[in-house]
């Protein structure tokens, strides 16, 4: 019988613990990694939220269109303001480039989903808009 020599057993529970060490290490790494992308996801979970509150808060969006035609470069163009079931349609007419300009800029720039937007030319200083908003 063959004695096993001390010193290989004690390198082998020596390789043993370095290598458990080591992976131990490498797990803790990746489970950091998952919890930093988990609380990045946590975070746009609620930015998403908060966009889709903003985006479909019907009361809200009405009052940015109603906000935005009582400007007083444009309270006197508005022709139509309809709300059906689910859109808010709006037409200004009488606007030159500027006004035209300026309210397409301001309705662009709001938080306002719209559906359709058309605009007609009357003559080289008059021009029409019709705007229908979903809400």
């Amino acid at each position: 019988m063959n004695k096993i020599n001390p010193l290989f057993l004690l390198g082998f529970f020596v390789l043993v613990a370095i290598l458990m060490i080591y992976k131990s290490n490498v797990t803790q790494s990746k489970i950091m990694i998952v919890n930093q992308n988990n609380i990045q996801a946590e975070a746009d979970g609620k930015k998403i939220q908060l966009l889709k509150q903003r985006w479909k808060d019907q009361k809200m969006m009405k009052k940015r269109i109603d906000t935005l035609l009582s400007h007083s470069a444009y309270a006197n163009k508005v022709v139509k303001k309809e709300k059906k079931r689910n859109s808010y349609i709006l037409k200004l007419e009488g606007l030159d480039y500027r006004s035209l300009d300026s309210f397409t800029n301001k309705i662009l720039n709001e938080t306002i989903s719209i559906k359709k937007m058309t605009i007609e030319r009357f003559s080289e200083h008059s021009a029409s808009i019709t705007v229908e908003c979903a809400l």
